[in-house]
């Protein structure tokens, strides 16, 4: 209600100056001192009535304002250091699973390498139980094939021979032989 009763001083009062200014315009007159005292007066008037009556409003306007931005900027720097801490977090989280996947990658290649290792030596002692199973064998068959090759010969040889005897040796040669072959028996026996 204040404010309303001093808008409407403020406005007669500006209005009676204004109307005494452009009377003063209108006669072409030399100014008088009450053609300077009163607008004097009427800004002295104007300006206490704000003071008096609208500057504490604004006062107290300014002054919630100033404490809403101050909570605004308590608020964002509020959040802007939990975002800090949170971003903080974040990145070791981030530097412990890089760290955490090197060594699972490090683990990895050793066992990989590992495994690797055992795998050729594991095919080397197989390729050398192998060789040594071929060599084996061939030692076996190459004995086998002796044994066999030398009976066969033997065979022909007794067979070449025995047709050989037969074509040569008559019957006084055959009957000398059998009467040596009997006294070496006897004298076997008899030692």
């Amino acid at each position: 209600m204040k404010v309303r009763a001093t808008v409407l001083a403020l406005s007669v009062l500006g209005g009676h100056a204004i109307a005494a200014e452009h009377e003063a315009h209108a006669a072409h007159a030399a100014p008088s001192v009450t053609d300077l005292v009163f607008p004097i007066l009427n800004f002295l008037i104007f300006a206490f009535l704000i003071w008096r009556y609208f500057w504490p409003q604004v006062k107290v306007t300014l002054a919630e304002r100033q404490r809403g931005i101050a909570k605004l900027l308590d608020e964002a720097d509020r959040t802007r250091t939990e975002a800090q801490a949170d971003l903080a977090d974040v990145q070791a989280k981030r530097a412990a699973q890089d760290d955490e996947a090197r060594r699972i990658g490090d683990d990895l290649r050793r066992e990989g390498q590992h495994l690797r290792d055992s795998i050729v030596t594991n095919a080397r002692r197989g390729a050398e139980r192998i060789r040594r199973d071929a060599a084996l064998l061939g030692e076996h068959e190459a004995t086998q094939s002796a044994r066999q090759l030398r009976a066969e010969l033997s065979g022909v040889v007794v067979r070449r021979a025995a047709e050989l005897l037969r074509e040569r040796i008559d019957d006084r040669h055959q009957a000398r032989f059998v009467e040596g072959f009997l006294a070496d028996v006897q004298s076997e026996v008899t030692e």
